[in-house]
């Protein structure tokens, strides 16, 4: 059901990296229990949400950007 959503708002789809899965089965279950989803909804968009091509996520690419613009000076 949400990647169907994510789809209809031209999102990539959500994808839970292996080293993350036991950490988001964590926060999960912490959002069923308690409601609240900010902690989720934050993990899901450091980790999983707007997956590229190369299989980065979008905050992923943000910080090889950065990293990379340091590395050439331009920071």
């Amino acid at each position: 059901m949400a990647n169907h959503v994510f789809v209809q708002n031209n999102a990539a789809m959500r994808a839970v990296p292996v080293e993350e899965r036991e950490n988001f089965w964590h926060k999960l279950v912490k959002f069923y229990e308690t409601g609240q989803q900010d902690d989720l909804n934050d993990f899901l968009y450091k980790t999983s949400i707007g997956i590229m091509q190369g299989g980065l996520t979008m905050q992923k690419t943000r910080e090889i950007e950065e990293r990379n613009r340091k590395w050439l000076g331009l920071e």
